[in-house]
């Protein structure tokens, strides 16, 4: 196909009667590509909205049907609302802050976005760390085995896996100054490391959460609580996936070219 400035050229070649009519042709062409690129950018926009308030509504309604029929005090029902409220609520809109920055290719808009990224993982952090206490402590006082169940020895690496990936997230915000210990020629592997790590995660928390739902805590409210909770989950997991791996726009080749940058 030719480009707009061939076409140009081209036409000084012509009869002044025909090079209007092949010019006006170009700028229809140029104004209908705009067009193009305009309705498809807001089309963008609103998919991002759409997807962000849904997956807010949903991960707040999970947690708070959770917290609503399983919280009474008691100290085992500390973990299942602490565990949810870090992963479905709180890591859930870290991970989705985290893929809205990687558009941004620099400067103090991106630095915000991350130190926002930061301090909700913080926030998710100290609340798995308070889950993980409670069970760990209920079953001292019940005396019982740790770690006997996949929802138990799945949760235990996810929880591990967690505190690493927090220390690689302080590692590779340059904001904090530590990654200037590795050669410049790393940052790029650190920042991808912490990424992929970051996701791996996540989605083993929601395979976590999911087995936890089918644990007698739960199912002893009833099947509708429990299909309500896995399904609400699920549909979180779909939307951050879908994010993560489908998302709108250029962002993910971009996200790339940022490792470079200022954050």
């Amino acid at each position: 196909a030719e480009s707009s400035s061939s076409r140009r050229r081209y036409n000084l070649l012509r009869p002044a009667s025909q090079q209007a009519s092949g010019l006006a042709g170009v700028d229809d062409d140029e104004r209908t590509g705009a067009t193009h690129a305009g309705s498809n950018a807001m089309k963008g926009v609103a998919g991002m909205v759409a997807s962000n308030a849904s997956l807010r509504v949903v991960s707040a309604a999970v947690v708070a049907l959770l917290t609503f029929t399983l919280y009474d005090a008691s100290l085992f029902s500390y973990h299942p609302v602490c565990m949810s409220l870090a992963y479905v609520l709180f890591m859930t809109e870290a991970v989705r802050t985290a893929i809205s920055f990687r558009g941004k290719l620099g400067g103090e808009e991106r630095v915000r976005s991350i130190s926002r990224h930061m301090y909700v993982n913080v926030a998710a952090v100290l609340l798995a760390i308070a889950g993980f206490v409670a069970i760990y402590k209920n079953k001292i006082r019940l005396g019982k085995q740790h770690f006997q169940s996949y929802h138990a020895r799945i949760g235990l690496f996810v929880f591990v896996s967690t505190l690493a990936v927090a220390a690689g997230g302080f590692l590779s915000f340059k904001k904090m100054g530590l990654i200037n210990f590795f050669a410049e020629k790393l940052h790029p592997t650190i920042k991808r490391g912490h990424r992929a790590a970051g996701v791996v995660t996540y989605f083993f928390a929601v395979l976590v959460v999911e087995l936890g739902l089918l644990t007698g805590a739960v199912t002893k409210h009833g099947m509708a609580f429990r299909l309500a909770l896995q399904v609400g989950t699920a549909v979180v997991a779909a939307i951050v996936a879908f994010r993560a791996f489908f998302d709108f726009g250029s962002s993910r080749a971009q996200g790339y070219t940022a490792d470079l940058q200022v954050a």
